[in-house]
């Protein structure tokens, strides 16, 4: 690198290789005699009078015609040049002037030698290993196609170089989709996920000139997975992919939503999930007394009709589990209610105080009212069944399939293909500003405590989905239109949104009611100002509203629903 406003060593090189008289005149001008100069060149003349290496560095201190510096004194001496010690520099520059055998040599050695390694120096056998690997990019970017060198730009951006390392430590999202956005922003294609094509990680398409999304990216997808989906290739449908490689449920959503199967069926992606739910959901081909209870809790059956049914069915499902005493019912309380209410008293008997009625009697009672309810199936059985199993495939849909198509990107590969979730949010209603407009730092005003000036700063809101967070370093990462952002929290503020919130139901049991507001796909408008290339929330006393806020809907005209408080 060199020292500032002086010639650069590249610039030196060049004009020395290109006439190498001008070393020996340079060491002739610094006042080196010939034996001085031959001494020199044993490290000089490689490199054209401009030795790049720590190597070099030691070698020319250790030399008895030059400093005499033991192997433990130049390696000292290479650690502190290459740490860049500043504080202890002055007295190594006087060392070498004392133990250089000329003053001239010593100046000589500081200005040619060590001063530019001070700008930055580096080893031999690490020059030989990027050399290598310069060699091998420049062949790549001179031989093939840019999708190749994209894609492996991309693999090592997004810290996935190789399968071992993510089976380590796990895919790091927010590292994933900052790489993603960086090179989109290039004009390069990444695609999603295409079942017969996708490798491990990333790789290139040629055929299309696109990056293809990697399995291992995907949610719920893990490494044995990857290798069973890339085993049973290729296939021909969904069907044919489900026959030969059968995956859970959660996997399969998975997939679907980071559109592997697109390409494959040729359907919109919304298609191609209800399918896959309607092959996979609890349906049923025909509905018996068996299924009562499934088309009570549903609400299939017509209560104006049915009421004493359903009251007597969900009576001698109590009935049965609570009072059963040998070969009779005890009936007390809600249970001798409703029997009088509706059944024949005739039938009862009184054993110590309590009224009975036989098990067997009550069987032939309770098989006589639901006789109704058998003739109501067989009647209307046909618009009974598609009600019930249309129930069964949206309660299914619902638990796993809700959102949009960018909200399933972001559930699947955590990043958006498409548009952003919140692209279509009313911006200026909210008072939300775009990352990439705000100014880095930007002072609104200063206030003055005890004789200093403390800068006020302009604040901005942004909005984004969360990736990551980093619960030492109170920090996550966001998403937002303009890419990944890192936003910093004061601890406690952190932890205090970063918990689980949770009650005491009335059986004892504890239900979570909110879960943390930095989840990975959360969405949240956060308060503060930009720090270079982050965003740390913050709000002073006269700042309107509040320093964070969770995006709970987005609705169709801009508009959204949110919540400050947990």
């Amino acid at each position: 690198m060199g020292e500032k406003g002086k010639e650069n060593p590249m610039e030196r090189y060049v004009r020395m290789k290109n006439n190498p008289q001008l070393w020996i005149d340079e060491a002739v001008e610094y006042g080196l005699t010939s034996d001085e100069i031959d001494v020199m060149k044993k490290y000089y003349t490689r490199h054209y009078g401009t030795p790049p290496y720590q190597e070099d560095l030691m070698t020319v201190l250790m030399d008895e015609a030059t400093c005499n510096f033991t192997l433990a004194e130049s390696n000292a001496a290479r650690k502190l040049v290459a740490k860049k010690e500043m504080d202890k520099i002055p007295a190594f520059k006087e060392k070498i002037l004392n133990r250089a055998k000329t003053p001239q040599m010593a100046n000589y050695i500081w200005d040619t030698l060590i001063a530019p390694q001070l700008g930055y120096g580096f080893s031999e056998l690490h020059s030989l290993a990027y050399s290598f690997v310069g060699v091998q990019t420049l062949y790549l970017a001179t031989n093939f196609p840019s999708v190749y060198w994209n894609t492996a730009c991309l693999t090592v951006n997004a810290g996935s170089s190789d399968e071992d390392s993510d089976d380590q430590k796990g895919t790091d999202y927010a590292k994933v989709a900052k790489a993603i956005g960086d090179i989109k922003t290039q004009g390069i294609k990444v695609s999603l996920i295409n079942i017969n094509e996708s490798d491990f990680g990333f790789k290139p398409d040629r055929k299309n000139n696109q990056i293809l999304f990697g399995l291992k990216g995907v949610t719920n997808i893990g490494d044995d997975v990857v290798h069973q989906i890339i085993a049973n290739r290729p296939y021909t449908s969904l069907a044919d992919f489900m026959q030969k490689t059968p995956l859970g449920r959660q996997q399969m959503v998975s997939l679907i939503k980071g559109g592997a199967f697109d390409e494959l069926e040729k359907k919109p992606r919304q298609q191609i999930m209800y399918e896959y739910i309607m092959a996979v959901a609890d349906t049923k081909s025909k509905l018996t007394l068996q299924n009562f209870a499934g088309l009570i809790e549903k609400n299939v059956l017509p209560w104006e009709t049915l009421e004493l049914q359903i009251r007597t069915f969900n009576f001698n499902k109590m009935l049965k589990k609570n009072c059963k005493s040998g070969d009779y019912y005890l009936l007390q309380n809600e249970y001798s209610r409703f029997y009088n209410a509706f059944f024949d008293e005739d039938e009862l008997e009184v054993v110590n105080g309590i009224e009975c009625i036989k098990a067997k009697t009550w069987d032939k009672m309770y098989a006589k009212v639901m006789d109704v309810a058998r003739a109501w199936l067989r009647d209307n059985q046909q618009e009974a069944l598609d009600r019930y199993n249309y129930l069964i495939a949206k309660a299914d849909w619902d638990k796993n399939c809700s959102g949009n198509i960018s909200s399933w990107e972001m559930d699947s590969i955590c990043f958006y293909h498409g548009e952003h979730e919140l692209a279509r949010v009313n911006k200026a209603k909210y008072g939300i500003s775009d990352f990439a407009d705000i100014v880095s730092e930007d002072v609104d005003r200063y206030f003055t405590k005890n004789g200093v000036k403390i800068p006020i700063m302009k604040i901005s809101r942004i909005m984004g989905t969360v990736l990551s967070k980093n619960k030492n370093k109170g920090s996550i990462a966001l998403l937002t239109e303009d890419g990944v952002v890192d936003v910093k929290f004061r601890l406690e503020h952190f932890a205090m949104f970063d918990k689980q919130v949770s009650e005491i139901q009335d059986n004892g049991e504890k239900k979570i009611t909110d879960k943390s507001w930095f989840g990975r796909g959360s969405k949240i408008i956060v308060t503060g100002y930009r720090r270079g290339d982050g965003f740390v929330c913050k709000k002073y006393s006269d700042t309107a509203g509040h320093s964070l806020y969770k995006i709970e809907e987005i609705q169709d005209n801009g508009d959204i629903l949110i919540r400050h408080e947990r």
